[in-house]
Formats: structure tokens, C-alpha cells, sequence
């Protein structure tokens, strides 16, 4: 098997344009990497295009159904083990921007979750820096009811917590913090947490809430997600999304309600889903 230090998936949906400003900024940013792209497939014009960029840059490229954010991701993930030996597998959406990729602090770390800002210089991370029972609670429970007053009540806690932690490391800076949840635009994972914990996303969840099953994922098994500075990711946020006829508020909601009811409030149904889940991933090459 090829060796890299840095085996990246990148899950593409009619997104050629994002896809290949992604991949130029990675040539200029990172060293020791292979791409693996993967083509949520739409149509053939969309499909050709994606290939052609994927060619263009000698990366892997991979064609799929289109049968959401966290099958795609498995599958690229599934496929890269296959074939490639590597210390850290990255998770990166095609409309980021590798800014800033100073590693040499961090290669301790089981999981990263670096600087990631959006166009309006927003940072995205971290998600959560702790993981609050009642909040996941309420927010379950807005959604059920369709209260949006519920639903803003976590968000506001959270920002609140998320505002502290931010104004602690800019005054008080270190090259990694704990925190509990990681924006998923761009994320670092060691290959022994992506060994222990494949299939990393739950495929039953088509969009949303995959940061939510990782960090409990993590959380479970004891791994430390790391918030480092030393990485600055440009997130331009929402290029599939856009190209989709989706409902964001309905698959926000369909996610949400998911994600409560199979980790949080029962997990007996958790274990089956994974049970479940491990015996799909181990036959055949998807």
C-alpha cells in the first residue's frame, strides 16, 4: 500500500467549482496527502465535471449514489482504507479553503478540529465545548413539538459558553483545547480512531447532526477532540446545499429527532444501529 500523512475525503455534489479552488489550496497548504473524491452522483455533465477535476489533480475519484452527507463520507472512508496506509484521514467539504496548516503542535492529538471561519469571519469552531443533557433534551423536545422557543434556548447556551471559551484562548492562548464538538467542514481524525470507530457517520441520517454522532462516538470511547489555531480553514458554507431541492429546516428536524432517539435516549437501539451498521461495511467494496 501507498503511505501518506494525510489521506483526505472529499464528498462532492454538483460542486465543481468549490472543488477545485478546494484542491488547489490543499496543493499549497499540505504535504504528504492523497485525495479521494467522492461523486454524490446528480447527472452525467456533473459527473464528467467532477472527473475531469479529480484527473486533473491525480486524485482518487469515486462514484456513488447519492444517498447522503454520512453514506458518502463512509464510503470515501472505507474505500481509503482499503488501499492507503496514513496517519490522519481529513473530513473536508469542497467549499473550504485551507488558509493556514501548521501541524507540527498537534500531531499528538486523536482528533482536530481547527480554526474554521466563514466568509464573514465568523469561527465555526468549536460546535460545542461541552456536552449539556438538558439542552440535547430541549432541543429533542422543539423539535418533537415544533416549539422554536426550545429550539433557540440550547443555541443561545451554547453561544454563551462557546463566546467564553473563544475570549479565553485569545487571551489566554494555547496551541490545543478540549472541547466536546467539532464543526464537520474540516476535520482530523488519527487512523486508529478512524479504525475503532468505523463507520464513522450513521447512514440512516441522510444531512445534519453527523457532528453530533461523532462527538458521541468519541465521547464514549474516551478520545479528546482537540481546538487548535495553528490550522485557519476558510469555510464558504452551503455549496451543495444550494444546488439541492432539500428542506434544511425538515432535515434539520428529521436529524435531530434521530440522533436523540438512537444515542441519547435509548441506547440499546444505538448498538443495534452499529451492530448493524459494521455487518453492511464488512462484505464487499461498495
Amino acid at each position: 500500500m501507498d503511505t501518506y500523512k494525510y489521506i483526505i475525503i472529499i464528498l462532492v455534489y454538483r460542486n465543481a467549482l468549490d472543488l477545485q479552488e478546494c484542491i488547489e489550496s490543499i496543493c499549497n497548504g499540505i504535504r504528504s496527502f492523497k485525495i479521494v473524491i467522492v461523486n454524490a452522483y446528480y447527472d452525467m455533465p456533473s459527473y464528467m465535471e467532477i472527473k475531469k477535476v479529480a484527473q486533473d489533480y491525480g486524485c482518487d475519484f469515486l462514484n456513488i449514489e447519492n444517498k447522503g452527507y454520512s453514506y458518502g463520507n463512509n464510503c470515501g472512508i472505507k474505500y481509503a482504507r482499503e488501499r492507503y496506509q496514513f496517519e490522519y484521514l481529513i473530513i473536508a467539504n469542497p467549499d473550504t479553503i485551507v488558509e493556514k496548516f501548521e501541524d507540527s503542535d498537534v500531531n499528538n492529538c486523536d482528533v482536530i478540529a481547527p480554526n474554521i471561519v466563514d466568509l464573514k469571519g465568523q469561527k465555526q469552531n468549536p460546535a460545542s465545548v461541552v456536552f449539556i443533557s438538558i439542552d440535547a433534551k430541549l432541543a429533542y423536545k422543539g423539535f418533537k413539538k415544533n416549539r422554536t422557543w426550545m429550539l433557540l434556548l440550547p443555541i443561545c447556551i451554547n453561544k454563551i459558553i462557546r463566546t467564553g471559551f473563544l475570549y479565553l484562548n485569545k487571551f489566554f492562548p494555547k496551541n490545543t483545547r478540549k472541547i466536546y464538538k467539532a464543526h464537520g467542514s474540516f476535520l482530523l481524525m488519527k487512523k486508529r480512531v478512524v479504525d475503532l470507530l468505523f463507520p464513522i457517520y450513521d447512514e440512516n441520517m441522510f444531512l445534519f447532526s453527523e457532528e453530533d454522532v461523532l462527538a458521541y462516538k468519541l465521547k464514549r470511547e474516551g478520545i479528546s477532540t482537540n481546538y487548535t489555531e495553528n490550522m485557519k480553514i476558510i469555510h464558504k458554507e452551503d455549496g451543495s446545499i444550494k444546488k439541492s431541492n432539500l428542506s434544511v429546516k425538515e432535515e434539520v428536524r428529521k436529524s435531530g429527532i434521530y440522533f436523540y432517539e438512537h444515542y441519547l435516549q435509548n441506547k440499546n437501539l444505538q448498538d443495534k444501529t452499529v451492530l448493524k451498521q459494521n455487518e453492511n461495511n464488512s462484505g464487499g467494496e461498495r
